[in-house]
């Protein structure tokens, strides 16, 4: 099931936040989401979700007009996890990712058994079945991080958006984060995550796409994407790259380019 931008152009109060976006994206893949702040990362993600019409373009879920599928049929497919996210008011950690449920749920119906076993899989995924009956004002923000990812997963969509899931948490569970994501990608899920994380990015996911000011400007394999010269010319960074003793080579942004290198490295076409 493809989930495919097409030529998406989104402007607020007459400024450009997406600017000729095309990107075709397939299940089975952890797409790592990268680029500086207001690059319009989570604008992209929300066209995606289709929580944010373009002004221009489109997109479509395996071929289908996303605007065309109705609010429920959308939801059962592209679960999404954004920053900011709430509850609202005091529920139990169960309550809050048992929500995950209702695109699957006909009104006013109790939980079935395949709901309880989705739920009981998102919680144990996220590693928060010890925390079932706390409620939500009790818990750390990591802790809610990890909930808010939990209901995203108890939905079970064919699609997982998470915009910025690693933030919150401390290194134990950024890896735990990402080694889930992965997992479910390996499932067949197709998986966009944004990322500022640039080591974790290039270690775990499939494929990374590059942002500056509304564009794409670099896609593809973590080694292709995440040059010396893309990282000076969108980050303004020099990195360190190395070689775990398992073989796996990781990059560590280290200083901030100079003007020279930054200018030396720009390239104004976007992919």
């Amino acid at each position: 099931m493809s989930l495919c931008a097409h030529a998406v152009d989104v402007a607020v109060d007459g400024r450009a936040l997406l600017s000729g976006i095309g990107l075709a994206l397939e299940p089975g893949r952890l797409v790592g989401l990268v680029g500086p702040n207001g690059a319009g990362k989570t604008t992209l993600l929300r066209v995606l979700a289709g929580l944010l019409p373009p002004a221009k373009g489109g997109v479509t879920l395996d071929g289908a007009p996303l605007d065309r599928l109705s609010r429920e049929s959308r939801a059962r497919r592209i679960a999404a996890l954004f920053q900011g996210a709430g509850v609202g008011w005091p529920m139990r950690i169960r309550e809050i990712v048992a929500l995950g449920r209702l695109p699957h749920r006909r009104a006013f119906a109790g939980l079935s058994d395949a709901d309880a076993a989705a739920i009981a899989r998102a919680m144990a995924a996220t590693g928060i079945t010890n925390l079932a009956e706390r409620f939500e004002p009790t818990l750390s923000s990591g802790e809610r991080m990890r909930v808010l990812l939990a209901r995203a997963l108890a939905v079970e969509a064919a699609w997982l958006l998470a915009d910025e899931p690693i933030t919150a948490l401390d290194p134990a569970h950024q890896l735990d984060a990402m080694a889930l994501l992965r997992d479910i990608a390996r499932g067949g899920t197709g998986v966009v995550a944004v990322l500022h994380d640039l080591t974790l990015a290039a270690r775990c996911c499939d494929r990374i796409v590059v942002m500056e000011a509304g564009r794409i400007v670099a896609d593809g394999r973590p080694e292709d994407a995440l040059t010396d010269a893309r990282l000076a010319a969108t980050f303004g960074v020099t990195v360190r790259r190395g070689q775990a003793a398992d073989g796996t080579p990781y990059i560590l942004p280290w200083a901030r380019a100079t003007a020279k290198e930054t200018r030396d490295a720009a390239d104004p076409r976007p992919v």
